[in-house]
């Protein structure tokens, strides 16, 4: 009994979690990791999960999520004919093998560098993050074809 009672509780946790964390992504245009991150985190603990990859593991389910949610977006987007599967098909690869070889890369370089990677890259990071918000950051040559090309796409119609 006291598994099924646990089972509901974390259900129900787990359910308010993701409709908080749906209500501030579309108010606030915050990413929803924002609240499933902690709230993984403290529900896991509560589990007994009690890792020292359990914040990878909370990370790990939240960009989980994301795939799930990309999908859904790409199929209703293709249903209003906004989806430019030329581009998708010329970039998909690319993406592929890229992320691929970094995944490999920081795995392979993680041990030797840990440490100085953390301290040396962290403020750079906080950094770039943050001027991500700033609307009056200049993001240089490298940004603005690619900048113009969304604007194109942007003013064009949906095909239908």
């Amino acid at each position: 009994m006291d598994n099924v009672m646990l089972l509901a509780t974390t259900t129900g946790i787990l359910l308010v979690m993701g409709a908080f964390a749906g209500v501030l992504a579309g108010l606030l245009g915050v990413g929803g990791g924002i609240i499933l991150v902690p709230t993984f985190f403290y529900v896991f603990s509560a589990l007994g999960y009690d890792s020292p990859q359990l914040m990878q593991i909370c990370l790990a389910t939240s960009l989980a999520t994301i795939i799930v949610t990309s999908v859904r977006s790409v199929m209703s987007h293709h249903k209003k004919g906004a989806v430019e599967w030329d581009i998708l098909k010329t970039w998909g690869l690319g993406i592929v093998i890229g992320a691929a070889v970094m995944v490999a890369a920081r795995t392979a370089l993680y041990d030797q560098v840990e440490d100085q990677l953390r301290t040396r890259s962290g403020p750079l990071m906080r950094s770039l993050g943050g001027g991500r918000f700033d609307p009056g950051l200049d993001l240089g040559l490298a940004v603005r074809p690619v900048r113009a090309r969304i604007d194109h796409l942007a003013r064009r119609p949906f095909r239908r």
